[in-house]
């Protein structure tokens, strides 16, 4: 599901965790821990514990509120303290789950803050160690407002509260709860501090439940250890720690956390793209809800979470009978859960490509949601409308229904959740097509995001907002522009570094590197990027070191350093093809090309033939050939349009540089027939560019302009100004080539290219009649056709029909396929053959064609 469709159910800390430090009920002879006299209202907090784990949240505050009176009365402070805990929980419980108005206007921690006093006073410090820990629960898990998940400041409090309690606990020899506060601060830590801040404490917490041989302590302990890989990038240490914890909870009988396990396991497994791991869990984690008689909130999330995990499976007409069958049981419950399953069933329509059809979803939940008078519900849902939308490639409906929400938002003065509309704003807007009036509006909502997260005292959705506006910063060429980009970047890294939130820290370093190379700070550029790339070593996360090791590739382009960025653009392909990331590893292929056709241009200058004919000359185009093949080959099976178009694109570059211009415009031409279907306006102008300026190298000269013109009037409708002066300078380009050409007849630089014999060929040849008399007979085509499509089938192993004019590279050969390809056709045919046959002959036609007149030499 995307990011932010529906904040209900978006991932987020599972709420079983909100209750995953008992304080009653697992604790042997609990009556004992209260005055004699409290036997009565100690059975009915015990109660209360049961239903607040089972999510009966009424009957669990009933009674607790009981016994608290009970407690009171007696003056237990211990029970008192015990009490309140529950309350507080059930307040947390009731604002997660309504999300309405009146549960959050609840403020359960400054409940717990005022019974704190009271046990200050009385002298308890047990039940001031409950409290504490109670406090640091409570703010651990943020609020409503914050999006349950807390700020720097919030989680400070936290902390303190927890390391307050633990030296309590630890002075009066109770070494559980000693333990299992250990473990709330190891909890608390993952949400936001340094992974092995965090690893480093739920270790500790595990140790000391081990000794106590608590397994339900330890299976939680190794959920915190596998959180701690998580925020690390490590999904596969992550998901092993925890199948353990899954089988300690499993052992201790407890359902409820087994089934937020094995939620939070199909979570990872989906990112990690094992689809069919996460199904069988996703089936698991399902069947675990219903048998408890889950909320419906944490019903349709886990029955989300199946309709995902199916639709990576490719069974996406199961994933929505599932979601049917989920809608058929929350509508029986009442209107809200009527709404979840609406949205469930929305999102499974479109995992199956039926936008249409989740839009009749949604409209249906909003509805509802109006009849029921429920604005935040409303403005939720219109989250939804928005995604679908998009996915109907209808951007004008989707910004009015991220504009409803925010409209909503404002009316119910919520800071945060105006911001968070207004960031969606900043995505659609972003979307598609940049023309310049897009760019302005997404620079404004930016701006008011900003300022309404600073309202909200929101630092980490304040600096979420700064990266925005430095992002749409960027797309200026303007200085000053680059300069402003460069203050709001580094603005947003000292807040992401406050709050220790990784992911921003990288984000922002991105900015300051692209900010710097915009101002032509190479060195500076460099250095931010480098303290991007060790900031994910010391992690040990490749992925992330790969971007960053692709941004310097990036940089060293800018810098006219070509060998670096070579080495870069090598060593990041290198990275991605280690972890599997077959598109990154298109982009890294196609950056390898740019700095080969940089060294080639550097190495053509002057366009002698003495240059043209070089070795290094060749070795760059070579290279650069095989790079572009490589991408294509990495995004083959991926599906996307806009990879396969920016590899095709680089592909006509390097075909153009070769010579075969021919080739490069047909190959121009595909490439921007999938920026069209993506409606990637600026992109398409860059195509009809590099297709006029081929067009031109053949002396098709009207053609040429008019391509050339179609340029102009595309880039200046779109108001990009870049593009339009490219566009221009093509067309002057085009216009002295053919005045020359009438004036000095002289072949093309590229036909010099492509007649150039290479070094050591023999002497020319005698007079075409002598040559005809004496020439040997040589291959036969149509025989040499079939012995050569034989081999190459077997080399690429492909069970689709390949023709001879397939490229070889689309069909599923890669580099080093290619050398085998080399040498097979070596040995059959007798022949002393390039390296680099593949990329000078593409496909089996024109190899064919080479040998021949190989064997007629």
């Amino acid at each position: 599901m995307a990011q932010g469709s529906f904040p209900l159910l978006d991932p987020r800390p599972p709420l079983g965790e909100v209750c995953r430090t008992p304080l009653i009920a697992e604790r042997h002879d609990a009556e004992l821990r209260f005055a004699s006299n409290s036997s009565a209202a100690a059975k009915q907090a015990i109660a209360a514990e049961g239903h607040l784990n089972k999510i009966e949240i009424e009957s669990a505050q009933t009674a607790a509120e009981s016994a608290l009176q009970a407690f009171r009365s007696s003056g237990d402070a211990v029970g008192c303290a015990e009490c309140t805990r529950l309350i507080a929980k059930t307040q947390q419980l009731k604002a997660y789950f309504m999300d309405d108005e009146e549960s959050r206007s609840l403020k359960p921690a400054e409940m717990l803050s005022q019974e704190l006093q009271n046990a200050k006073t009385s002298g308890d410090q047990v039940a001031q160690a409950i409290l504490q820990l109670g406090l640091c629960e409570m703010l651990s898990f943020g609020t409503a407002a914050t999006g349950w998940s807390p700020g720097r400041s919030v989680r400070d409090k936290a902390q303190e509260a927890g390391n307050e309690a633990l030296q309590l606990f630890q002075s009066k020899g109770e070494s559980r709860m000693h333990a299992l506060t250990k473990l709330e601060i190891a909890l608390l830590l993952c949400q936001g501090a340094s992974p092995k801040t965090a690893f480093q404490a739920a270790s500790e917490a595990l140790d000391l439940l081990e000794r106590l041989g608590d397994k339900q302590g330890m299976g939680r302990a190794l959920h915190a250890i596998a959180i701690s890989h998580v925020m690390a990038k490590d999904y596969e240490a992550a998901t092993k720690k925890g199948l353990e914890a899954l089988e300690l909870i499993r052992s201790s009988g407890d359902k409820r956390a087994e089934a937020v396990l094995l939620e939070t396991l199909v979570s990872w497994s989906i990112t990690q793209e094992k689809p069919h791991k996460a199904l069988v869990m996703a089936k698991e984690a399902l069947a675990l809800r219903l048998e408890l008689q889950a909320p419906p909130l944490e019903e349709a999330r886990a029955c989300l979470l199946l309709v995902d995990a199916l639709a990576g499976v490719k069974k996406v007409r199961r994933g929505l009978k599932a979601a049917e069958e989920c809608l058929d049981r929350l509508k029986k419950v009442d209107d809200r859960a009527n709404v979840y399953g609406l949205v469930v069933v929305a999102m499974a329509q479109l995992k199956r490509d039926h936008p249409e059809l989740a839009l009749t979803a949604t409209d249906e939940a909003i509805d509802i949601a109006r009849e029921m008078g429920d604005k935040r519900l409303e403005m939720n849902l219109q989250y939804t409308q928005a995604e679908v939308n998009v996915q109907l490639q209808s951007r004008s409906d989707a910004m009015e229904a991220a504009e409803d929400a925010a409209a909503i938002a404002e009316e119910l003065q919520d800071a945060k959740a105006e911001g968070d509309a207004e960031c969606l704003m900043f995505s659609l807007l972003v979307r598609g097509t940049l023309d310049r009036p897009s760019l302005v509006k997404a620079l404004n909502a930016a701006k008011k995001a900003r300022g309404l997260y600073q309202k909200a005292q929101n630092r980490t959705g304040e600096a979420k907002a700064l990266i925005h506006k430095a992002s749409i910063l960027g797309v200026d060429s303007a200085t000053s522009s680059a300069e402003e980009m460069l203050q709001v970047a580094a603005e947003a890294h000292d807040i992401f570094e406050e709050e220790e939130c990784i992911m921003g820290q990288s984000a922002a370093l991105q900015m300051v590197a692209e900010a710097q190379l915009a101002k032509e700070n190479f060195d500076e550029a460099s250095s931010a990027a480098k303290d991007r790339r060790a900031v994910w070593k010391g992690l040990g996360c490749r992925k992330e070191e790969g971007d960053a090791v692709l941004q310097l590739a990036r940089i060293h382009l800018g810098s006219t350093d070509y060998d670096a960025a070579e080495k870069h653009g090598l060593e990041a392909q290198k990275i991605f093809q280690e972890v599997g990331d077959k598109a990154a590893e298109s982009v890294a292929c196609v950056h390898l090309a740019q700095a080969c056709l940089k060294k080639m241009s550097n190495e053509a200058e002057g366009e002698t033939k003495e240059a043209l004919a070089s070795f290094s000359y060749r070795t760059s185009a070579e290279r650069a050939m095989r790079a572009v093949n490589d991408a294509i080959t990495a995004c083959r099976h991926l599906g996307s349009k806009q990879l396969r178009a920016g590899a095709l694109f680089w592909r006509a570059q390097v075909l153009g540089f070769r010579g075969r211009l021919e080739e490069a415009l047909r190959v121009v031409c595909d490439a921007e027939k999938c920026f069209e279907s993506i409606a990637s306006g600026s992109a398409m102008v860059q195509c009809k560019v590099l297709a006029a300026d081929c067009l031109a190298g053949l002396k098709h000269y009207d053609e040429a302009k008019e391509v050339a013109d179609q340029a102009i009037k595309q880039a200046s409708g779109l108001h990009d100004r870049q593009a339009e002066s490219q566009a221009k300078g093509c067309l002057e380009r085009i216009e002295k080539a053919e005045k020359k050409s009438k004036e000095v007849v002289a072949p093309p630089v590229q036909a010099a290219i492509a007649t150039e014999a290479p070094t050591g060929a023999a002497p020319a040849a005698a007079p075409a009649a002598s040559a005809a008399a004496e020439a040997p007979k040589g291959l036969d085509a149509a025989l040499a056709t079939k012995r050569l499509m034989n081999i190459v089938k077997d080399v690429i192993a492909a069970d689709d029909e390949i023709s001879a004019d397939s490229p070889l590279m689309e069909a599923g050969m890669d580099s080093l396929s290619s050398v085998q390809l080399v040498t097979e056709v070596s040995k059959e045919f007798q022949m002393s053959l390039s390296p680099s046959l593949v990329f000078d002959f593409p496909n089996v036609s024109s190899i064919v064609n080479h040998l021949v007149e190989e064997s007629q030499g």
